[in-house]
Protein backbone atom coordinates (compact mmCIF):
# COMPACT_ATOMS: atom_id res chain seq x y z
CA UNK A 1 0.00 0.00 0.00
CA UNK A 2 1.71 3.62 -1.30
CA UNK A 3 1.93 6.61 1.47
CA UNK A 4 -1.81 7.77 2.73
CA UNK A 5 -3.09 10.97 0.76
CA UNK A 6 -3.50 13.61 3.32
CA UNK A 7 -6.72 14.72 1.34
CA UNK A 8 -8.55 11.53 1.08
CA UNK A 9 -9.43 8.26 2.85
CA UNK A 10 -6.95 5.14 1.75
CA UNK A 11 -9.83 3.22 0.17
CA UNK A 12 -11.64 6.13 -1.08
CA UNK A 13 -8.33 7.04 -3.57
CA UNK A 14 -8.57 4.37 -6.04
CA UNK A 15 -11.68 4.37 -6.52
CA UNK A 16 -11.87 8.04 -7.44
CA UNK A 17 -8.52 7.65 -9.48
CA UNK A 18 -9.90 4.56 -11.98
CA UNK A 19 -13.45 6.75 -11.90
CA UNK A 20 -11.61 9.56 -13.42
CA UNK A 21 -9.39 7.43 -15.79
CA UNK A 22 -12.67 5.37 -17.31
CA UNK A 23 -14.15 9.11 -18.29
CA UNK A 24 -16.67 8.63 -15.16
CA UNK A 25 -15.60 11.92 -12.98
CA UNK A 26 -14.34 14.63 -15.34
CA UNK A 27 -11.71 15.87 -12.84
CA UNK A 28 -9.92 19.43 -12.86
CA UNK A 29 -6.71 19.79 -11.47
CA UNK A 30 -5.15 23.14 -10.13
CA UNK A 31 -8.17 24.44 -10.52
CA UNK A 32 -10.04 26.68 -7.52
CA UNK A 33 -13.36 27.94 -7.54
CA UNK A 34 -13.93 32.05 -8.07
CA UNK A 35 -17.78 32.18 -8.11
CA UNK A 36 -20.44 29.87 -7.11
CA UNK A 37 -24.11 30.61 -8.74
CA UNK A 38 -27.39 29.27 -8.44
CA UNK A 39 -27.49 27.00 -11.58
CA UNK A 40 -23.27 27.15 -12.45
CA UNK A 41 -19.92 27.48 -11.40
CA UNK A 42 -17.15 29.65 -12.06
CA UNK A 43 -13.39 27.66 -12.39
CA UNK A 44 -10.04 28.99 -13.35
CA UNK A 45 -8.65 26.45 -14.64
CA UNK A 46 -4.91 26.28 -16.42
CA UNK A 47 -6.81 26.54 -19.36
CA UNK A 48 -8.53 29.12 -18.61
CA UNK A 49 -11.99 30.27 -17.19
CA UNK A 50 -14.85 27.50 -17.13
CA UNK A 51 -18.61 27.98 -16.42
CA UNK A 52 -19.90 24.52 -15.34
CA UNK A 53 -23.77 23.93 -15.13
CA UNK A 54 -24.29 22.80 -11.96
CA UNK A 55 -27.28 21.44 -9.83
CA UNK A 56 -25.85 22.08 -6.16
CA UNK A 57 -22.60 22.91 -4.57
CA UNK A 58 -20.97 20.85 -1.28
CA UNK A 59 -18.45 23.67 0.88
CA UNK A 60 -16.84 20.59 2.42
CA UNK A 61 -13.92 22.29 4.16
CA UNK A 62 -11.09 20.87 5.82
CA UNK A 63 -10.59 20.53 9.04
CA UNK A 64 -7.31 20.21 11.31
CA UNK A 65 -7.49 20.49 15.05
CA UNK A 66 -4.98 22.87 16.84
CA UNK A 67 -3.15 20.56 18.89
CA UNK A 68 -0.57 23.23 20.14
CA UNK A 69 -2.60 23.66 23.57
Amino acid sequence: MGARSPVSEYWIKPNIENRIKAGEIKAYFHSRILEIHPDSVLLSTPDGELALKNDFVFALTGYSPDLAS
